[in-house]
């Protein structure tokens, strides 16, 4: 992971562009589309129910300040994240209907995972609410840096399905410092920043157990002993999870910023093959209202 103490200057940095993404699942597309496995299937499955309503709930929260934002550029910024994060949702729905042939019940996991959500998080603030999304951008920045950068896991995977978490991975690192950016703006606290990402951390871990769970229980592969251990070494022989706890940890410094890891070449490495899936913006960029 390329970590510098100096920030990427902002007209330095990836633009951050919303794409129409075109699913390719077809016939050929195996019911355990990772490894071949259930459990690492599963648990992405989880993630994908969790999406949806994640995504919503980070437009509505970095909206909360979308007229207090002073900077032309973060403005603009904004507008983008908001427009990547809602195609980010439509397409995870999209997916999770599609596993419906499967009798997991993902769409209605989905909905009852976001009012869920919603109902938990009335009682924080506004800015408590854009310190988590910050944070949780954090985590799944991270998270699609190192599936990037490890080709071996890339490799477990159905090339359908790759395509939509290898999009979701780069636009997630492009769009990465917008809620941190404007958390900053509005005067937010070391405290709460840290604090939120290990109150957000846990939650998001808890979530994608009960729901990995729940789904495993329904394809009756709860108790796949070896599906188990699989799923466990796959992120510790691949070096997956040791590059995503590098950048997990850096959020604690008091000087962090998202742009001190530099992933542009990475993102230049991989756009040209999910390229081949996205097509225009048709408009999304205009402006969103809170």
């Amino acid at each position: 992971m390329n970590t510098l103490r100096s920030v990427v200057p902002r007209a330095q940095r990836p633009d951050i562009q919303p794409r129409n993404f075109d699913m390719p699942l077809g016939d050929d597309t195996p019911r355990y589309f990772a490894n071949n496995d259930p459990y690492l299937t599963h648990f992405m499955n989880a993630l994908s129910c969790i999406f949806p309503g994640g995504e919503r709930f980070f437009v509505s929260s970095v909206l909360a300040y979308q007229k207090q934002v002073t900077d032309p550029e973060l403005k603009r910024q904004v507008r983008q994240f908001c427009a990547q994060e809602s195609i980010h949702g439509q397409q995870h729905e999209a997916f999770n209907r599609w596993t419906e042939k499967y009798g997991l019940g993902m769409a209605e996991m989905t909905k009852d995972y976001e009012a869920i959500l919603l109902k938990t998080s009335k009682r924080e603030s506004k800015l408590s609410k854009l310190a988590m999304t910050a944070a949780l951008e954090h985590v799944t920045a991270i998270l699609g840096h190192a599936l990037l950068s490890t080709p071996e896991v890339q490799k477990r995977m159905h090339p359908s399905v790759l395509q939509l978490w290898m999009w979701h991975a780069i636009e997630e690192i492009e769009h990465k410092a917008v809620a941190f950016d404007v958390y900053q703006e509005m005067g937010g606290s070391y405290i709460r920043r840290v604090g939120q990402l290990l109150g957000a951390t846990m939650g998001l871990a808890l979530s994608a157990i009960i729901l990995m769970t729940i789904l495993l229980w329904r394809d009756r592969q709860l108790f796949n002993v070896r599906s188990f251990f699989r799923f466990i070494l796959i992120f510790w022989e691949t070096g997956y999870a040791a590059t995503a706890w590098r950048g997990y940890r850096e959020y604690f410094r008091r000087d962090f910023h998202p742009w001190q890891t530099d992933d542009r070449d990475l993102l230049n490495t991989y756009l040209p093959d999910v390229g081949k899936y996205v097509g225009g913006n048709q408009g999304r960029l205009q402006e969103v209202s809170a």
